[in-house]
């Protein structure tokens, strides 16, 4: 029988010294209670009781206005009663005969067997009033610290209490960490991550003046994973870019397609297993050239060949090794003025270019010849076939009856420069970078008439817009290109087989703060992209013959709208 006392009294103690999760109990007070005689609810709005007699009505107030009287339960021992909420008051329908009445409400002290001070009778209506404390909540704050860090949590959530619902608690910070206040009681809470398996557990918060700290450890369901390509290739993973050159980051357990892309060559995929807490570095393959040649001659020969500044030796020479896409090629020889010119290098073909250098000491007779052929070369007047939304345009006659506008945007004049636009831009910039360039990394196809990239579209309106790719073609197909000046401005001037001309000033391009190859050469944007790429598009380029080409969006070139 000792043992047994000795037992139950370490069983009050340990229970008396357990902590409590509720909130300190609020107290509520019966201010009034009496009969309302002149009250007819009960006649025009009568319920009867289980034996049919009249119900008595108890109309409840609370001297708080925002007092929630849905909260209160009441009991009136052995005798029935129903409940309703009226417009800011609580009717009970109570039967007859009760004399006491017990309420209580969840988190407050509850009012046990109050004595009425009469007994309740059939039909009868009768008033009571409220009065209650405001509740005093206890908050305890609560950290979660979460770890791997990567695993990039979310925290839900939910009380114990009855009727609550889950929550979100929060996200883990970089650093694996989230904290939130939270009221005293007893919590469940689940952790979520894209990376990790999930984790369950419980919190019971009891101590207002101390943080509660849960270190959660995940288990990782996926490696960390090095990637390592050459320089300037783009390395996607399952179609995602995740960078150039190489990528650090974590992979989720399963199968990968990883793609190393770059322009002008052949990308290449392998497939890379994922397994987790296995980390990988893996060296990938990179992109295989795609290349054409470049067949050249001189006259005389033993010119020295230098391709994007490069020494590709002497001519006559074919360069076999050319990245397809655009180069500038120099051909210079003591005692001859070099030249330079852009030539458009595509897959499996022969690019062929004989150039004839001319002698330095012959600079009279080079003087004049220029100026014989600048005579000849002379454009008068330009025709104007019409006007649209202010813009005058020139017939060519096209089979596909597009017209090509008389002046570039921003241009006032055939042989005004006017603007130069970043591709796929509708602003001119001071400078032209891959770092501000608006359109990077944008897959984009055509952008002719979309107000968002296309500059005459957004300038002009929509009966204007950039020509495409085709519509250069066009141009090039069915109209003679030659060098000329107009107003002592130098360009292509483009004639249509009805006779009618189109004047494209050699305006150059500009990069960074710098205007390049103006007087000496054109180009112009298309609204195609290369290959339905993210870096580059196609251009219209002349010097001495006109060709098309490819730029890098972040180039800026001068626009000449179309118009059907």
């Amino acid at each position: 029988m000792k043992n047994i006392g000795t037992l139950l009294l370490f069983q009050l103690l340990l229970f008396a010294a357990l902590p409590c999760f509720a909130q300190q109990k609020a107290k509520f007070h019966i201010v009034s209670f009496a009969e309302n005689p002149h009250d007819m609810s009960p006649k025009t709005h009568e319920k009867l009781d289980p034996d049919g007699h009249p119900y008595a009505i108890i109309k409840v107030k609370s001297n708080n206005p925002d007092d929630d009287l849905s909260a209160y339960s009441f009991n009136f021992e052995h005798i029935p009663h129903l409940v309703e909420a009226k417009d800011g008051e609580l009717w009970v329908y109570v039967g007859r005969n009760a004399m006491y009445v017990n309420i209580s409400r969840d988190g407050y002290h509850s009012i046990k067997r109050y004595d009425l001070g009469l007994t309740i009778q059939p039909g009868r209506a009768y008033d009571m009033r409220l009065s209650a404390e405001s509740q005093k909540i206890m908050k305890q704050m609560v950290r979660f610290n979460i770890s791997p860090v990567e695993a990039k949590a979310i925290i839900m959530y939910k009380s114990d209490r009855p009727g609550a619902t889950e929550q979100l608690f929060g996200t883990a910070d970089e650093n694996g960490a989230v904290a939130k206040n939270l009221e005293l009681g007893k919590y469940s809470y689940k952790i979520i991550s894209d990376n990790c398996y999930p984790s369950e557990g419980v919190l019971i918060l009891d101590n207002a003046n101390a943080t509660h700290t849960e270190d959660v450890v995940l288990r990782a369901n996926f490696a960390r994973v090095s990637l390592v390509a050459g320089n300037g290739v783009s390395i996607f993973v399952d179609g995602d870019n995740k960078g150039v050159g190489s990528w650090n980051g974590i992979l989720k357990e399963g199968t990968y397609s990883i793609e190393c892309r770059k322009a002008g060559h052949k990308s290449t995929i392998e497939t890379l297993k994922i397994e987790e807490g296995k980390d990988v570095t893996l060296t990938l393959s990179n992109p295989e050239p795609i290349t054409g040649t470049l067949s050249i001659t001189s006259t005389p020969l033993d010119a020295v060949v230098t391709i994007d500044g490069k020494d590709y030796g002497l001519t006559p020479r074919n360069i076999n090794d050319l990245i397809i896409g655009n180069h500038k090629v120099t051909v210079s020889k003591d005692g001859y003025l070099s030249q330079e010119f852009e030539v458009a290098i595509t897959e499996n073909e022969i690019f062929e270019r004989s150039v004839e250098l001319k002698q330095k000491q012959q600079d009279t007779v080079i003087k004049d010849q220029a100026e014989s052929n600048a005579a000849v070369r002379k454009i008068g007047t330009l025709q104007s076939s019409g006007t649209i939304n202010g813009h005058e345009y020139v017939d060519l006659g096209l089979p596909s009856g597009l017209k090509w506008a008389t002046c570039n945007v921003g241009a006032v004049k055939p042989e005004d420069y006017g603007n130069y636009y970043a591709w796929g831009e509708i602003k001119t910039k001071e400078q032209y970078t891959e770092r501000n360039n608006k359109t990077k990394r944008k897959k984009l196809d055509d952008i002719s008439g979309k107000s968002r990239y296309d500059v005459a579209y957004a300038d002009w309106g929509a009966s204007w817009h950039m020509p495409t790719k085709a519509d250069f073609e066009e141009l090039l197909n069915n109209c003679s290109c030659e060098w000329a000046v107009y107003n002592g401005v130098y360009g292509c001037c483009i004639t249509g087989r009805n006779g009618n001309r189109l004047f494209l000033p050699a305006a150059g391009y500009r990069a960074g703060t710098s205007l390049n190859d103006a007087k000496a050469g054109g180009h112009y944007w298309s609204s195609t992209s290369y290959e339905s790429g993210i870096g580059s598009a196609y251009s219209f380029n002349f010097s001495s013959e006109a060709i098309p080409g490819v730029f890098h969006r972040m180039i800026a070139l001068c626009v000449r709208p179309v118009t059907e």
